[in-house]
């Protein structure tokens, strides 16, 4: 039974300088030779279990064994060779303060060390927490809550983050920064100021699995400038997590190397400028068996992003379920990487049974969770799991996506991959998709406001977007617009450079309020492929918001309830034009 102690030292006589003290422990069993060893007198103090005194009688520094080193059987991806503090001290947090003896910060910066903890509660940091060398921060079986900073792996190496919750941070919840061979497992991150777990500055090695991530503007950031070339050897898997409600960068990746699999994605880009998975400047980027449930205001996966980002990057999509009028697409896949060459996984299939399992699973968990077997460890990365049952899951226990909700990547070399995928904010059919206009790249003195874009001079300013269809045939256009000065306010539309069309503002609307003019659309012929849309304003104090694109033909054995009753619409409303 573990007991404090109480040691006092007085001075007998002047000038006696005392350096240091050794307390050694004895068996208070027999001894080898049959003699007894003398005991340590008890004190009367009562006992602590949860006190904060280290032991001054602990022999030496616990190390830690296979009940805690089983964790790592579960890491897979680019994180496999990760260690965290195998071997080293066994370090127990017992007080929930921001530093001193017993703290979180005090057993993070050790090095070597395989952190768990004693108490449960929250730590508010008062600055963010740099974790040392071949550390592990092992949440299991506590429920702890890191608020106000966060994490930083900065420089660092050999690190696993697991079982955590992180909330109500100022800055990045885990920053993982010119650091390599780290892991982050079921942790939950929200309400973050910054990234909820960006990985910058060439850092490579590093997998998140099983965590959840809600709540957040800036959710995932892949390499941090567009002029950081050198982190082309950034390399990152992400599987088994689920962002939910989350805004943009799910993630954004440049220069370097991402493969996301068995991931959900819920209700992503909840306002104008979210965006889903997105690749530029020659990141690569293979999406495998994820789902995505598109919300109302959603965008699927998107390449490119002109405003800002005007170099591409590539993905290869393959066996993703699409739902809600998501689309997922692939550009250039032959630059893409195979995951399977460079280490073990098994695929789940993307279906409700996964989408079920990543919500239930991912994040932090209980206590219960890893004594019920749920969290059974893998016999190997192969048997990494679509139900983290710890016994496999088949490849294909029900249907996977439908073609007509998952577009996966060209069949033959000569096809073209898509380069800028759209989901409507108010799609009409499952084929409509809206471009938002912030995303344009814009000419003086067209300006780009929160979630539009605003001309204040008359016919100046333009701004270009590119699209692609994946079919020929007659696509409508449609504009979400408003003026504040006139009701006969106007801008110019064209496709590809053809001469200018003029769609008039007929809603005028001081108080910020926009409108689609579905009765001044624009239709034009397109073949298969990439096209460039450009729009001017006509008179100054032009808003616009979106821009909607629908086809218009179709062969009606191939059209949907929905698309033949946009068909019959879109002829009433031809023939009432006419009339007009």
């Amino acid at each position: 039974m573990k007991r404090v102690h109480t040691l006092e030292i007085e001075g007998r006589d002047r000038d006696l300088q005392i350096d240091a003290l050794r307390i050694m422990s004895e068996d208070v069993t027999a001894s080898d030779d049959g003699g007894s060893t003398p005991e340590v007198e008890e004190s009367s103090e009562p006992e602590s279990e949860t006190s904060s005194t280290p032991d001054p009688v602990a022999p030496a520094r616990p190390t830690t064994g296979d009940n805690y080193e089983a964790l790592l059987n579960n890491v897979v991806g680019f994180a496999q060779g990760v260690t965290g503090g195998k071997g080293g001290e066994l370090c127990r947090v017992t007080r929930l303060s921001d530093s001193g003896d017993g703290s979180l910060r005090d057993c993070a910066t050790k090095g070597n060390t395989w952190v768990v903890f004693d108490v449960s509660g929250e730590i508010a940091l008062r600055s963010p927490l740099r974790i040392a060398n071949d550390t592990t921060i092992d949440g299991r079986g506590a429920d702890i809550t890191i608020t106000n900073r966060g994490l930083s792996t900065a420089g660092r190496e050999n690190i696993v983050i697991h079982n955590l919750k992180i909330d109500d941070i100022n800055g990045d919840g885990i920053a993982v920064y010119d650091a390599k061979d780290i892991w982050i497992d079921h942790v939950s991150v929200s309400d973050t100021s910054d990234g909820a777990i960006d990985i910058t500055k060439q850092s490579r090695n590093v997998t998140v699995s099983w965590s959840h991530l809600t709540n957040q503007n800036k959710t995932m950031l892949i390499s941090a400038n567009n002029s950081h070339t050198e982190d082309e050897i950034i390399t990152v898997t992400l599987h088994h997590n689920w962002y939910e409600g989350t805004m943009r960068r799910n993630p954004l990746i440049r220069f370097g190397s991402l493969h996301m699999y068995n991931n959900v994605l819920s209700n992503w880009g909840t306002s104008g400028g979210g965006d889903g998975v997105n690749s530029v400047y020659g990141a690569r980027v293979l999406l495998e068996n994820n789902v995505f449930e598109a919300g109302a205001n959603t965008m699927a996966v998107r390449t490119t992003v002109p405003n800002y980002m005007e170099v591409p990057g590539y993905i290869k999509a393959r066996g993703n379920l699409a739902r809600n009028g998501a689309r997922v697409f692939s550009a250039e896949p032959e630059r893409v990487f195979e995951a399977s060459d460079l280490y073990e996984y098994r695929l789940a299939a993307a279906n409700n049974s996964l989408a079920s399992a990543v919500k239930t699973y991912a994040g932090w968990q209980p206590a219960s969770f890893f004594s019920s077997g749920q969290f059974a460890a893998e016999a190997g990365a192969r048997n990494a799991d679509g139900n983290h049952s710890g016994v496999p899951a088949p490849v294909v226990s029900e249907p996977a996506a439908t073609p007509e909700s998952v577009v996966s990547e060209p069949t033959t070399e000569h096809e073209t991959a898509p380069t800028v995928v759209s989901q409507p904010r108010s799609a009409v059919t499952r084929d409509a998709f809206v471009i938002e206009a912030e995303s344009g790249v814009l000419t003086e003195p067209m300006e780009r406001r929160d979630n539009y874009i605003f001309t204040n001079k008359d016919g100046e300013g333009t701004a270009t977007y590119s699209f692609e269809v994946t079919e020929a045939g007659e696509y409508r256009f449609e504009v979400k617009a408003r003026a504040r000065r006139t009701n006969a306010d106007s801008l110019y539309i064209s496709v590809n450079q053809e001469p200018e069309t003029t769609l008039h503002i007929y809603e005028r609307d001081e108080q910020g309020g926009f409108y689609w003019k579905e009765n001044d659309p624009y239709v034009v012929r397109l073949a298969a492929g990439t096209h460039t849309l450009t729009l001017r304003g006509r008179e100054d104090d032009t808003f616009i918001d979106a821009v909607r694109i629908m086809p218009l033909q179709r062969e009606l054995g191939s059209m949907t309830r929905e698309q033949m009753l946009e068909l019959v619409r879109e002829l009433i409303r031809r023939i009432e034009q006419q009339r007009n």
